[in-house]
């Protein structure tokens, strides 16, 4: 995904909805590895415990799911509607 406006934007009903929640898992799954990577990495080179790319890593993730799902959300109801609109007769196009 692009971005959370490109979602917004034209998610339409529940199956957009279902490719762009596949597409947040796969974002999510790939930062966890790097982080963990990374603090893997770090613990290993410093001999301690390495929290911040685990706690950098939880904050985005809190933060991108939150917001891709408010998105997700405003496409479905708004893009939704508006298709309804179109199939029935009722667009303006």
């Amino acid at each position: 995904m692009s971005s959370p406006w490109s979602t917004a934007k034209f998610t339409a009903d529940s199956e957009d909805a279902a490719k762009a929640r596949k597409y947040v898992r796969h974002a999510v799954i790939i930062s966890w590895i790097y982080a963990l990577g990374g603090a893997l990495i770090v613990s290993k080179s410093s001999g301690k415990l390495a929290l911040f790319p685990v706690a950098g890593a939880a904050i985005v993730t809190v933060y991108m799911v939150w917001l891709y799902r408010d998105a997700i959300n405003t496409g479905v109801s708004e893009n939704g509607s508006a298709m309804r609109k179109v199939d029935s007769g009722n667009g303006d196009s």
